[in-house]
C-alpha cells in the first residue's frame, strides 16, 4: 500500500536510484528525490585547477596525466577501476578509506600497501586534508561532488591552498523529476500531493 517514494539515498547511488525510478513508474506513484545539497566548486581558488569528469574511468584517465601520486578520496567500492586502470599503472595510488576491517582487507587484496591506505572517518576539516596532502605527497587529488556531508568543500579548499589540481567525479544526471535540498519544500509537495502523509 506504498503511495509515494522519497528517495534520499547518496547523490552516487545511481543504481538505487534507477530501480526507485522505475518502481514507482511502473507502480504509478509519485517520485520525489531528497538530495543532499551540492557545494559551490568554481571558486576563483580553484581556477585552472579543477578537472570535471562525468565517470571513474574519465577520472582515472585525467589523474594518470596530472601527476604521479594520486590522492583518491573517492571511498573504496570503485577503487578496482584506479587500481586497474593503464593510465595509472605505475602511479602512487594514496587511497582514503573507511577504517572498517574489510575495507583494508579489499584494499590490500588490490595491491595496495599500507603506507599507501589512510584509513580514516571523515569528513576532515580544510587543516586536516592540507596536511594528509602534504604527507602523502600529493600531486592530484580524486573527489566526488559530494556535498558538505561528504567533505567536498574542505578538500576543495585544501587543494586550492597548496596548489593541487582535482580531478571532480560529477554527480550521476538521472532523470529524477522533483529534486530538492530543502527539506520543508519537500514536506510541502507531500502535504500538497498526498494530503495528511507527512503529519
Amino acid at each position: 500500500d506504498i503511495s509515494l517514494v522519497v528517495d534520499a539515498t547518496h547523490p552516487y547511488a545511481a543504481e538505487a536510484s534507477k530501480n526507485a525510478l522505475a518502481a514507482t513508474h511502473a507502480a504509478g506513484i509519485p517520485y520525489y528525490r531528497f538530495e543532499r545539497a551540492s557545494v559551490p566548486v568554481d571558486g576563483p581558488d580553484l581556477t585552472g585547477l579543477l578537472h570535471r569528469v562525468k565517470s571513474e574511468p574519465a577520472a582515472a584517465e585525467v589523474a594518470g596525466r596530472l601527476g604521479d601520486t594520486v590522492f583518491l578520496t573517492t571511498g573504496s567500492k570503485t577503487l578496482p577501476v584506479f587500481v586497474g586502470h593503464p593510465a595509472l599503472q605505475g602511479k602512487r595510488l594514496v587511497a582514503r578509506v573507511l577504517p572498517e576491517t574489510a575495507v583494508v582487507a579489499q584494499c590490500r587484496a588490490l595491491g595496495l600497501s599500507p603506507r599507501d591506505l589512510v584509513a580514516l572517518q571523515g569528513p576532515f576539516s580544510t587543516g586536516l586534508n592540507r596536511e594528509l596532502f602534504l604527507a602523502y605527497g600529493a600531486d592530484v587529488v580524486v573527489t566526488k561532488e559530494s556535498g558538505a556531508a561528504g567533505g567536498c568543500d574542505t578538500k576543495l579548499a585544501a587543494a586550492a591552498q597548496l596548489g593541487l589540481p582535482v580531478v571532480l567525479i560529477e554527480r550521476p544526471d538521472l532523470p529524477y523529476g522533483r529534486v530538492t535540498s530543502d527539506l520543508d519544500e519537500l514536506l510541502n509537495w507531500i502535504g500538497r500531493d498526498h494530503d495528511g502523509i507527512h503529519d
